[in-house]
């Protein structure tokens, strides 16, 4: 059924108007109470009682004084202990959930199964319903009133979620990583504590953030098990203030938010990784939380319009190698070239720089200037070029293959202004009477869904569904063209890889599908969802998956990808990893990196006897070899400079058509 425009914008713009009045009002239903204990706190009982809700006339902090100020509250005696409590139970949860999950995970014995679902059992039990147990127990054992009792039920209960997430977590790293360290020498547990610790760190923060506030505010366990006072807690310390007959609330409150004074402190100092960690435990690789920062760099990049130069780059010894010089920009005008290598900019020297500093030096604002210097077979020269704004989403140009021409679209990313670049393209050629369509979707990891949408417009009419949506709990809805003007083309192909994904998978089944173009290359990457953005008031945006889209027909290409008509193997990348060399690697060496730059040199024509990871002779004669061509140091030792060159030398070959194996396919069956 074909959707009214005009009806579904005034409908989506009243939900949308309803949806935020909902939220404001419960915003503020959370935030007003937490403001009327602060003005609240600041009142004396009399002037409270004769007026709750006004704001203090006199206001005064003696309620804070006489709170910290009388030792008989022992409220600091009571957050020392809620400290000490909290923080060795989180220790333990987290150490052992790390530990069981990982085993879970990974290992695989018998009754392994049975032993995740009596920890899943954990989860379900009622608390309150083991109070009494749990009370004659911890009597009968002499463990009850003291310093460490609470840690028992607090870790037992906190454990199975824990290892829930966890054990999870671990399932989607890939076990290829901890088969690299094996061959590296690593052993299970350096392995463990090295390498899959670090990775597991969002999860484990979630882990930890769940249960500092479940330990912090916990009752039930503290009452039950704890009666000696200088052993209770922050929510037994707080029961003291009710009176029998009344209550001085103001005090209260005060109390309250003393109490509550650390885990507000925690949360602003540790926001950024609480979010982190939260979104972690989506256990979505596609849902993510950005800083303001980064999520400036994200929409950029995936915009691709940006201030600059136009120039790829990898870093090398010497500075920043070029390894791409996008068509008809400030670089390109300037002259520079692939392999030219930017040494300084500005006079600042790139030698020892970060790719962000480099980005930074090299970008700015549209019309202004920047100084290159610039090494150019062996010979340094200044170059000044003048900034513009860039759009390297699309490039387009008529190409032609023996008798046949043909429109060439690459597209990097679906941004902004792509659609737009399209058309304009799409134009182009139906003036120039092109018949012929080639769109260059390899390495484009999608962009705005939009996006693509407005692109398959071009190609659609208004009766023709160009994809489906389907989001949680409900049925999938058909999305049509919302536009009669349509480009065909009597043939049509369109390049992809194992990274095309989202967006360009969406483009790339609908043409394949609906309008008979080949796809030629390798199945794709298999991304089906779609992302949305919520920006937070700071700036930062929380990225997550609320929907999965299928092609015209109804299929769904999520974790399988597009089939491609003509399957051909370009130069494949697994493997090959752009670590740091840390220690020189010589002869006799066996490391994962050394498996990396045998597999590079044999890919850039150094004859190299074996990729195993083992550093022969053969192995150094073509390093020797590689490091006399590029001006590198001749010792035939692995270094971090040589693993730069060849990354940088790398990026220029794959950029290279010559070396295109699924382009040169494409050239023989084109027409």
């Amino acid at each position: 059924m074909k959707k009214d425009n005009g009806t579904h914008r005034i409908r989506k713009g009243i939900l949308a108007v309803f949806m935020n009045l909902i939220l404001i009002i419960f915003s503020l239903s959370c935030i007003f109470p937490m403001i009327w204990m602060l003005y609240s706190s600041l009142k004396e009982k009399r002037a409270f009682n004769a007026d709750i809700v006004g704001l203090p006339k006199n206001p005064t902090l003696i309620n804070y004084i006489r709170i910290l100020s009388n030792s008989d509250y022992h409220l600091g005696e009571s957050m020392f202990n809620s400290v000490r409590t909290t923080t060795l139970s989180i220790i333990l949860i987290v150490l052992f959930s790390f530990i069981v999950g990982y085993i879970l995970a990974r290992v695989h014995f018998k009754g392994n199964r049975a032993l995740y679902v009596m920890f899943l059992m954990g989860m379900l039990i009622p608390i309150h319903s083991l109070l009494v147990p749990i009370y004659v127990v911890f009597k009968k054992c002499g463990i009850s009133d003291q310093w460490y009792t609470l840690l028992l039920p607090y870790v037992s209960f906190g454990l199975p979620m824990g290892i829930f997430l966890v054990e999870g977590y671990v399932k989607t790293i890939p076990v290829s990583l901890e088969e690299a360290a094996a061959i590296d020498g690593s052993s299970f547990s350096n392995t463990l504590w090295r390498i899959i610790l670090p990775i597991t760190k969002p999860i484990l923060v979630t882990v930890a953030i769940i249960q500092i506030f479940s330990c912090w505010n916990e009752f039930s366990f503290a009452l039950v098990l704890i009666k000696n006072v200088s052993l209770q807690t922050v929510p037994l310390a707080l029961t003291q203030f009710k009176g029998q007959f009344a209550s001085d609330y103001p005090k209260q409150m005060a109390a309250m938010l003393i109490t509550m004074s650390p885990i507000v402190i925690l949360y602003f100092a540790f926001s950024k990784q609480i979010i982190e960690g939260m979104v972690a435990g989506l256990n979505d690789p596609h849902s993510s939380y950005l800083t303001s920062k980064e999520a400036v760099e994200f929409n950029q990049t995936v915009a691709g319009n940006y201030q600059g130069i136009g120039v790829g780059f990898s870093m090398v010894e010497q500075g920043a190698m070029i390894t791409k010089v996008y068509s008809d920009s400030p670089a390109s005008k300037a002259g520079l070239k692939v392999g030219d290598i930017i040494t300084k900019a500005d006079g600042n020297e790139l030698a020892q720089a970060s790719t962000d500093q480099v980005r930074d030096y090299v970008r700015g604002e549209d019309g202004t200037e920047v100084t290159l210097t610039i090494l150019s077979n062996q010979k340094t020269s200044d170059v000044t070029v003048t900034r513009g704004a860039l759009d390297t989403s699309a490039f387009y140009e008529i190409r032609k293959q023996g008798n046949v021409s043909f429109g060439y679209i690459e597209l990097s990313t679906f941004g902004t202004d792509t659609a737009k670049q399209v058309e304009t393209a799409l134009e182009m050629f139906k003036k120039k009477n092109i018949q012929t369509l080639v769109i260059d979707l390899r390495d484009n990891g999608g962009g705005y869904l939009t996006a693509a949408t407005d692109i398959l417009d071009l190609f659609f009419t208004s009766d023709e569904v160009i994809y489906q949506m389907k989001e949680k709990n409900s049925a999938a809805k058909k999305y049509y063209a919302e536009s009669d003007k349509k480009y065909e083309f009597e043939n049509g192909y369109i390049l992809v890889n194992e990274n095309t994904a989202s967006a360009s998978e969406l483009t790339a089944g609908a043409l394949q599908s609906e309008k008979g173009y080949q796809l030629i290359g390798k199945t794709t990457y298999g991304k089906g969802s779609a992302q949305t953005q919520k920006t937070l008031s700071d700036g930062s945006v929380l990225k997550y998956t609320y929907a999965k889209w299928m092609i015209p027909n109804g299929t769904c290409i999520n974790g399988k990808g597009l089939t491609p008509d003509e399957e051909v193997d370009n130069v494949s990348l697994s493997g090959i990893t752009t670590k740091d060399v840390k220690e020189t690697l010589k002869v006799d060496c066996v490391n994962t990196r050394i498996k990396s730059m045998q597999k590079m040199l044999n890919i850039l024509g150094y004859s190299v006897d074996r990729e195993d990871g083992y550093f022969s002779v053969n192995t150094q004669a073509a390093l020797q070899q590689f490091e006399t061509d590029n001006h590198l140091n001749v010792d035939g030792e692995y270094s971090q400079s040589d693993k730069q060159m060849l990354v940088a030398r790398m990026m220029i070959y794959i950029n290279n058509h010559e070396n295109d194996k699924q382009y040169d396919q494409l050239m023989k069956i084109i027409k």
